[in-house]
């Protein structure tokens, strides 16, 4: 748009006598708009590359596992540093994929939980089914 507004701009100066344009000038102005957010997204862009980095070191250093517990009252999910319990309300179902099950939050936007049968005790990963299949239908 910038662009064609200085086009535009320089040819109607061409055509007319008036040196008043101010098709120019809002080109310009839009021009140094653009250029501006650009350098914000690009310093954004960098500042959250550097922010996840530093977050994804500091669950590396600290060893990190997540821990989640199936239970009747709903599902927690436990690490180094944060506690969530979540109620069975705020999933609509779950997903059994391979070795993973994956529960559907009720709230699409955010993400869903996966449980990966490999890390589980077998036991520990049935009776979830079980629970599961009690608390949720299966997609």
């Amino acid at each position: 748009m910038s662009v064609l507004f200085v086009g535009y701009g320089i040819w109607k100066g061409m055509k007319s006598s008036v040196p008043d344009n101010s098709f120019i000038f809002i080109g310009i102005v839009s021009l140094g708009i653009m250029l501006l957010s650009g350098l914000e997204i690009f310093f954004n862009r960098r500042r959250h590359s550097r922010k996840v980095e530093e977050r994804a070191n500091k669950y590396e250093k600290e060893n990190s596992e997540y821990v989640i517990k199936i239970s009747n009252e709903g599902v927690e999910v436990k690490d180094f540093q944060s506690h969530i319990a979540l109620k069975w309300s705020v999933f609509t179902n779950f997903v059994r994929y391979k070795d993973h099950i994956i529960l559907i939050p009720t709230n699409h936007i955010s993400g869903g939980l996966v449980i990966d049968k490999n890390n589980e005790d077998p036991v520990k990963y049935e009776q979830a089914i079980t629970i599961l299949e009690d608390k949720l239908m299966e997609a």
